[in-house]
């Protein structure tokens, strides 16, 4: 019985608010360390990262969000802010697009529940093919 009231899953933080997320995005995906679009893990979640993402999708300043994300934040972050730009206004998502397509920078990234390493260049061609959305 101890163990069960001492277990850390009964004081995890609860769930921010869409609102608060949208909020937070910028900072969340400026920092993420891993790019991971659908479920991900043994539970199939949404990473935290894509759920800042859609947040940010929502908010009047996306495009210009995105685009900040693509200039400055971690590899990760930048490919975040890539997909907010093909998701949300083409026009600049094709201007960012040849700065990402030949990168062989590493980005750490994960399908299901398997971590693994690919570039930056090959995350950009498949947001680019429709291949993530």
């Amino acid at each position: 019985m101890f163990l069960l009231l001492a277990s850390p899953l009964l004081h995890a933080e609860p769930e921010p608010t869409k609102t608060e997320l949208a909020k937070k995005a910028p900072t969340i995906l400026k920092s993420a360390q891993q790019f991971a679009i659908g479920g991900v893990g043994i539970a199939g979640t949404t990473s935290p990262a894509e759920s800042a993402l859609r947040a940010l999708l929502n908010r009047p300043d996306a495009v210009a969000e995105c685009k900040k994300l693509v200039s400055d934040a971690t590899p990760a972050g930048k490919l975040y802010g890539l997909l907010g730009l093909k998701l949300k206004d083409a026009k600049a998502f094709e201007e960012a697009f040849p700065a990402f397509k030949d990168s062989k920078t590493a980005v750490s990234t994960a399908s299901g529940c398997i971590p693994y390493e690919t570039t930056i260049g090959k995350i950009a061609s498949d947001i680019r093919d429709g291949k993530l959305k």
